[in-house]
């Protein structure tokens, strides 16, 4: 029997060349908004704020939430999930690729449950993805992105990216 070797994609210079799939503006918004509508979201609150580097989109829904599990797949670059047939993704990249095409940072706060208080939150941050050269995501909870999110999810289950 053959030995069979795993090759890893370098993060780096992977994650780099997926920034440049083509997306603009408009288009990445919407792949965003997709997700929203994918999860049943009857309201989709979009706000763009422009301040140099602190800059920021924020995409907000009222739609199923994630549990903690859902959410760290979720950032998997090629997503391990079953897509339904009315879903218009369908190879787990369009929320990293859509998001990072057009800034270096996604984070992410989900809350499944009306009944519990439980905001989970993850960033992907491509400058840590290039220094490290590992596929990393962190918990996002505590920064200043995850306290302006959790005002969106008071009310009840919901995803802010």
């Amino acid at each position: 029997m053959r030995r069979r070797i795993e090759v890893t994609p370098s993060a780096r210079r992977l994650v780099t060349s997926l920034r440049d799939l083509g997306y603009s503006f408009p288009t990445a918004v919407a792949d965003l908004i997709d997700n929203s509508v994918s999860a049943g979201a009857s309201h989709v609150d979009v706000s763009i704020h422009f301040n140099g580097r602190e800059s920021h989109i924020m995409i907000a829904d009222d739609g199923e939430g994630m549990t903690e599990r859902e959410l760290d797949e979720g950032l998997r670059f090629g997503t391990r999930r079953k897509y339904r047939p009315e879903d218009l993704g369908r190879y787990g990249l369009g929320l990293k690729t859509a998001s990072l095409s057009q800034g270096k940072r996604l984070t992410v706060v989900t809350r499944r449950a009306s009944q519990y208080r439980r905001f989970y939150s993850r960033v992907l941050d491509l400058e840590r993805v290039t220094r490290t050269d590992r596929w990393e995501i962190l918990d996002g909870r505590g920064t200043w992105a995850f306290d302006l999110a959790i005002e969106r999810l008071e009310a009840g289950p919901g995803t802010v990216v």
